[in-house]
């Protein structure tokens, strides 16, 4: 089955599209945390914590949906697991 989410996991999801041979690729401005100074951009892919039991690929489909507002039932997903 899917792979299935462990205490403390969390999953980012990269959206990329192609246009007219280029690949263009989706970053969130977050907000500055004011431990950076001068302040400058921040930015970022979705994220989400998994919650108990979550499917990765639905967790990385709702970190698009809430932080995007975007529909996330469109995306051909890849999935690529990056341990720390």
């Amino acid at each position: 089955g899917p792979p299935r989410s462990g205490a403390g996991s969390a999953v980012a999801a990269l959206l990329c599209r192609r246009s007219g041979g280029l690949h263009e690729f989706l970053l969130l401005e977050r907000p500055n945390d004011g431990h950076v100074e001068p302040p400058r951009l921040n930015f970022g892919l979705p994220l989400a914590r998994l919650e108990v039991g979550e499917a990765v690929q639905v967790a990385a489909a709702r970190a698009v949906e809430e932080e995007c507002g975007l529909t996330a039932s469109f995306l051909r997903w890849h999935p690529v697991g990056i341990l720390t």
